[in-house]
């Protein structure tokens, strides 16, 4: 099975906020979730507890990065999770779904497309 962590489950990241009511991430994990794929979560606002209890397995279950990560939100929580968890943790990352194009107005995307990670924007992709 494949494991897709969602990061940025509110329904927006900027400004900041932890209401995740009608938020398009939720959707979405339900979808991949319905396709059989195993789902995580982790947003920098939302609680552990909130996440469990509401169908996604918590991301501090996962002992590495899963294959594809989706930011959700375009909250900049969302970026520095990723790097600091690409730098510190074991993983098996291949595919990043960035559909606010946020890594792209990044200096890490460079680092990112280095270590042989595809990108998918909604208008491009960039693999490594």
């Amino acid at each position: 099975t494949i494991q897709i962590l969602l990061t940025g489950l509110a329904f927006k990241g900027k400004p900041r906020t932890n209401d995740w009511r009608n938020s398009p991430s939720i959707e979405l994990g339900r979808f991949l979730d319905s396709k059989g794929f195993e789902m995580f979560g982790w947003d920098s606002l939302i609680s552990s507890r909130v996440i469990k209890e509401n169908w996604l397995k918590d991301f501090s279950l996962l002992s590495q990065i899963p294959e594809v990560v989706i930011l959700a939100n375009n909250s900049d929580d969302n970026l520095n999770f990723l790097m600091t968890e690409l730098n510190t943790s074991k993983n098996k990352l291949e595919i990043i779904g960035d559909p606010w194009n946020m890594l792209r107005e990044n200096e890490m995307f460079n680092q990112v497309i280095s270590r042989g990670i595809s990108v998918v924007t909604i208008s491009k992709s960039f693999h490594g």
